[in-house]
């Protein structure tokens, strides 16, 4: 495939997965206030994952190094308030995502089971009962899962994140910017990792679809099969679409299996730098210990 040709498919690609997310969205509307809710939670927990390390560091800086005992008490009082603010924002917005989710997912499935309705006679013969099945139900769950689980992260992250970025540039513009030396290579692997991991987890959509339409059509003519004795060649394609799943399951779980450790490396590699950078400014006089 051409460069050219490589590009065309990209976009493509991209501008089928917009329209895909647009018709998605649209089951959203008229859940205006379960949205404001798990927005709410979001920034509540946001706002609790920022503060607290900046009262830390007020903490130390401020009443521990001097040992001002009303001064460090108030401050923990604050810090424990402001903790238990972040868990009700982080409890709240996996209750109402998931209760979200699950409405888009009934509504979801009713719509394609009534679509599924009104198909032709030819479109049930070249899909089975088993694939339609899976759809339904496998297909729609990840949906629902999309929706709810990886949307909360992904929110999650982006209001952590910059109610984080905003702390972090209050207290010391320079440690700010050895930390966010390392974002430019964390979206790039995860830009990187999102195109094979979509491909991936595409593949096992595919091969479970096609393992549960054979598995439907091979169990409902079990005696047809038995009285023709075909019965070992039954069994030796259930064995290779059981094996393709199986080969497209573990490559799934393998690209995500390395994406979170390199992650995780990288935020570390971002903990040394800042915590080398911030140890030499504090020896040298120009920070604080915290």
């Amino acid at each position: 495939m051409s460069i050219v040709d490589a590009q065309i498919e990209t976009a493509n690609r991209a501008r089928t997965d917009w329209d895909v997310l647009k018709r998605l969205l649209a089951y959203l509307r008229g859940e205006g206030v379960l949205l404001g809710t798990v927005l709410l939670m979001l920034v509540l927990q946001a706002a609790g994952t920022a503060a607290g390390p900046a009262l830390i560091g007020r903490a130390v800086d401020q009443f521990i190094t001097v040992g001002d005992r009303g001064g460090l008490g108030q401050t923990m009082l604050m810090l424990g308030g402001v903790y238990l603010v972040g868990y009700v924002g982080f409890m709240g917005q996996i209750y109402f995502m998931s209760m979200l989710s699950q409405r888009l997912l009934k509504s979801l499935r009713s719509d394609i089971f009534e679509h599924v309705q009104k198909l032709s006679i030819g479109y049930f013969f070249k899909h089975g009962a088993g694939d339609l099945m899976s759809r339904l139900v496998n297909d729609t769950g990840a949906i629902g899962n999309l929706m709810g689980q990886q949307l909360i992260q992904s929110l999650g992250s982006l209001f952590g994140l910059t109610a984080v970025l905003i702390a972090m540039f209050s207290l010391n513009i320079q440690l700010s910017l050895v930390t966010i030396i390392i974002l430019p290579l964390m979206a790039l692997l995860t830009w990187w990792f999102s195109i094979r991991s979509r491909a991936a987890f595409r593949k096992t959509r595919e091969t479970l679809g096609q393992l549960s339409s054979d598995l439907e059509e091979d169990l409902s003519s079990v005696r047809e099969a038995q009285s023709f004795a075909v019965t070992e060649d039954i069994i030796n394609h259930f064995r290779q679409d059981n094996a393709r799943n199986r080969d497209a399951e573990i490559e799934a779980v393998g690209i995500t299996a390395v994406f979170a450790p390199l992650m995780d490396i990288l935020s570390t590699l971002a903990t040394v730098l800042v915590a080398g950078y911030g140890g030499y400014l504090a020896i040298f006089g120009d920070g604080t210990v915290t």
